[in-house]
């Protein structure tokens, strides 16, 4: 109460009122993602951003409401090469760095958190099998797997 009639005391009512009719700030109106970025993270977020805002958050709330998967889309991600953000070059990934892959999953976000976190579980498979499968199983799988055109998970459970 009292910051409010300090306020109130420095501005004119009608000032108020266009200060506070005013739609709060949301994401990036707040703080800039690539604050602190290399050039190249940066770029990263903002090509995983001009991805969530054509191709995620337009068809987000379909998706969730039809209970549907974006087979086409996750397609799309690995024709930009968004399958094998870990896995190494020689087994056709783009060997980045865990903090060139955290932009890009941000961006992303923006869009959908749901589609996503698949994408991070599919890549994270992806990874396990580059790095402890045999080269038989990277041969067979790992192509499919960085193009999108197979899909991947895995079950967790507690002891009990």
């Amino acid at each position: 109460k009292m910051l409010l009639s300090s306020v109130k005391s420095c501005l004119s009512t009608r000032r108020l009122e266009r200060l506070f009719s005013v739609a709060p700030a949301r994401g990036m109106d707040v703080i800039c993602p690539t604050i602190g970025l290399s050039p190249e993270r940066a770029e990263f977020y903002h090509m995983a951003r001009a991805f969530a805002d054509s191709e995620l958050r337009p068809f987000a709330s379909k998706w969730d409401r039809e209970c549907s998967f974006p087979h086409e889309t996750f397609k799309k991600l690995g024709e930009i090469g968004f399958g094998g953000w870990l896995v190494s070059e020689v087994n056709g990934g783009t060997a980045l760095k865990r903090a060139d892959v955290m932009p890009i999953i941000e961006g992303l976000a923006t869009g959908c958190v749901s589609t996503t976190a698949l994408l991070t579980i599919q890549n994270a498979n992806a990874l396990v099998i580059d790095k402890h499968g045999t080269e038989e199983q990277r041969k067979r799988w790992l192509p499919g797997l960085l193009k999108m055109e197979k899909l991947v998970s895995f079950c967790l459970t507690e002891p009990g």
